[in-house]
């Protein structure tokens, strides 16, 4: 699996994680590699969650992405994302 990707789930794990405190269902979205179905890359809350992390992220398409679905979905749209340095010893965000 591309590094990138494990980045990327991992992320949304974190933003999981931070949500919990308001939503204790929020989950990363697994029907997201399960099925054909779109979903939001966090599940259990009252949003759709796009998180996006890289060095360049499209926090534009993104938000195009989460508003075009939450308004079939009727979730309210909404983006987390970290854009990283360019050096991979400082590309990290908080674990806790």
């Amino acid at each position: 699996m591309r590094r990138s990707v494990l980045k990327g789930k991992a992320f949304e794990r974190w933003v999981a994680r931070r949500l919990r405190g308001l939503w204790p269902d929020a989950a990363r979205g697994l029907a997201q590699a399960r099925s054909a179905r779109e979903t939001a890359d966090v599940e259990g809350t009252l949003w759709w969650i796009e998180a996006n992390i890289g060095r360049r992220v499209d926090v534009w398409t993104a938000y195009a992405q989460a508003r075009a679905h939450s308004l079939i979905s009727g979730a309210h749209s909404t983006i987390m994302s970290q854009t990283l340095a360019i050096s991979s010893s400082s590309a990290s965000w908080p674990r806790r």
